[in-house]
This record gives C-alpha cells, structure tokens and sequence, in this order.
C-alpha cells in the first residue's frame, strides 16, 4: 500500500537525511526493510520569509509489521527538525503512536 506524506521544515538538509544521501532527485527510492520503502517525490521551497519547505515522499508498506517500523522510522528522522507532518493530508503530532496510529488507520481502509 502506498501512502502519502507531507513533511514542513525549516531545515534545508532534512530531504538529504531522511534519503541518506548527499544527492537526491525525484523518485529516489531507497529500501528500509523488506516490506517497506520511500520514494522521494520533491520539496516546495517557498521564498516567503519564514515559510517551511514541503517535503513529499511516499511510504510503499507490504505488510501490518511494516507500520510499525514506518512509524518509528519517520519519528526517528523528523523528531526535533520538522514543524509538522500530514500523512495523507491528515495533519498527525509528530508522536510515534500517534504516526503508528494514523499509518495503521490509512491501512485498513484499502
């Protein structure tokens, strides 16, 4: 299952960090476990004084396990660097129960 997430930050290096690289272009995919991968679909620089960039990725989950290591990851990486974070468009507190729980929710819909 594909789901979609919106990541706001001010930091400039946050994109390159969460694809553990030092070059990033779209559709950059990069495995975390068997069942689970990101792709890198872009950012949004908006030149406003004080406005966060977007960063859009895409979580590929294969399996219920999968979730769990999403969300932990997702904390792991944004915890202290991003300002907010939607998960398919649905704004979720950057908590790892709260992500686990709105991962989970997202896939039991399909």
């Amino acid at each position: 299952m594909r789901v979609n997430v919106e990541i706001e930050t001010h930091d400039p290096s946050l994109d390159f960090d969460v694809l553990e690289t030092s070059q990033i272009q779209v559709g950059m995919e990069k495995r975390l476990s068997p069942n689970l991968s990101i792709r890198y679909e872009g950012t949004l620089l908006r030149k406003a004084l004080d406005f966060p960039r977007i960063i859009s990725i895409t979580l590929e989950i294969g399996s219920a396990l999968a979730v769990g290591i999403a969300a932990n990851w997702l904390y792991d990486r944004l915890r202290g660097r991003a300002t907010k974070i939607r998960i398919e468009r649905t704004e979720v507190r950057l908590e790892r129960g709260e992500i686990k729980r709105i991962l989970t929710e997202r896939i039991e819909k399909t």
